[in-house]
């Protein structure tokens, strides 16, 4: 049994379009996912927006409340200043972690922007200290960020003290866990979440991808640097950047083409088969 030229040629060309059909569908399908794919990082920032905002707001919230409840022995420790001892110290450090999850320290600023109890809690770090001289010289807490100490990090709230206590300002540091947490709450398959600043460039601040920030890949910088969407959180120098992620996209285009490939092959052999029964009649 042979085929004729034009047989062939016909085949050929009925190939020829569904490959051509395939490629515009399976292109279609990619476009649409990665459409869909945006939407999806622009909700995502919105949400983690908002539950950071609300997050921060009731930290500042909590701590005055907690120092309003504590005034009496903080104005008595204030007094004392350098002959607080530990024991003293820890009384309401102990109740500052039950009452504030992730609390780690705390101490009094006094006007000159020095802490009360530093001789229990160590001197400020240069970016906490740079902080405190922004609200002091604000009359508020307008550029929250993040400080690190090694392989470690926090974050401070600063309010002020009672009408009492003129000048002086209550400081609470935190663990970053609760911020991780609400990152990765919203992180989805299809878009990463992570909390940086911008100055001059987008800086990196955490990630629940990465527990150091020196691990994170090059290429994963890159795209993220190209293709993020910003949201600021207010008051703070922290912006949520929500992004699509690259393996999602990368693993449904992959799925996408293998799909209509095998179909773009199902047919061929159909197209033949058919070929061949017409022939033998």
């Amino acid at each position: 049994m042979s085929f004729s030229l034009r047989s062939i040629v016909s085949v050929v060309l009925k190939i020829f379009i569904a490959l051509c059909v395939g490629y515009i569908i399976s292109d279609m399908e990619i476009k649409a996912f990665s459409k869909q794919q945006q939407l999806q990082v622009e909700e995502t920032a919105q949400a983690v927006q908002s539950e950071l905002e609300t997050y921060i707001k009731s930290l500042r919230h909590k701590s005055d409340v907690f120092q309003i409840n504590q005034e009496p022995m903080l104005s008595a420790m204030v007094q004392k200043s350098y002959q607080v001892n530990k024991d003293e110290y820890f009384v309401i450090l102990n109740r500052l972690k039950m009452q504030l999850d992730n609390s780690r320290l705390y101490t009094v600023v006094d006007t000159e922007g020095e802490g009360v109890f530093s001789h229990i809690t160590g001197d400020f770090l240069e970016s906490c200290e740079e902080e405190v001289k922004l609200f002091i010289r604000n009359h508020e807490q307008k550029s929250m960020f993040l400080h690190r100490s090694g392989k470690h990090q926090h974050f401070d709230v600063i309010i002020k003290r009672p009408s009492t206590a003129d000048g002086e300002l209550f400081f609470v540091a935190f663990n970053t866990d609760k911020l991780t947490e609400i990152l990765n709450k919203y992180q989805i398959s299809a878009v990463k979440n992570w909390l940086v600043s911008y100055q001059d460039d987008v800086q990196v601040e955490l990630t629940p991808d990465y527990k150091q920030l020196e691990d994170i890949p090059k290429e994963v910088i890159n795209q993220f640097k190209s293709e993020h969407f910003l949201l600021p959180i207010h008051n703070t120098q922290w912006y949520v950047a929500s992004f699509p992620s690259a393996e999602s996209l990368a693993k449904y285009s992959k799925s996408v083409w293998l799909r209509n490939l095998l179909i773009l092959l199902g047919a061929t052999i159909l197209l033949w088969l058919a070929e061949i029964i017409t022939r033998k009649k």
